[in-house]
């Protein structure tokens, strides 16, 4: 065989990378790409919604979070304050 027609393991490698389907594209269920778990995206709420969610004022959910009576509020950035929409809805439904 001439050198230009041999294929180097390394080359397959990259041909058969090359035949799956883009990362926008749905994957089917035996892939092996990156399938993130469900509860690894989480919606985060600001106070401004969770204003209009829990019928309580600031200072109040305030105290109760260091109480530990309301789900703990985390921050995205230095000055930008969230909650877990998932744990505010569970405190609401209990």
């Amino acid at each position: 065989m001439k050198r230009d027609q041999t294929i180097s393991r390394e080359d397959r490698t990259l041909a058969s990378d090359a035949m799956q389907p883009p990362a926008n594209e749905p994957v089917e269920s035996g892939s092996k790409r990156f399938q993130p778990a469900t509860d690894m995206f989480k919606r985060a709420i600001r106070r401004p919604e969770l204003r209009k969610i829990v019928p309580l004022a600031d200072t109040t959910i305030y105290e109760m979070e260091q109480r530990g009576e309301f789900p703990k509020r985390f921050f995205l950035t230095p000055r930008c304050v969230v909650w877990n929409l998932a744990e505010v809805e569970a405190w609401l439904d209990d």
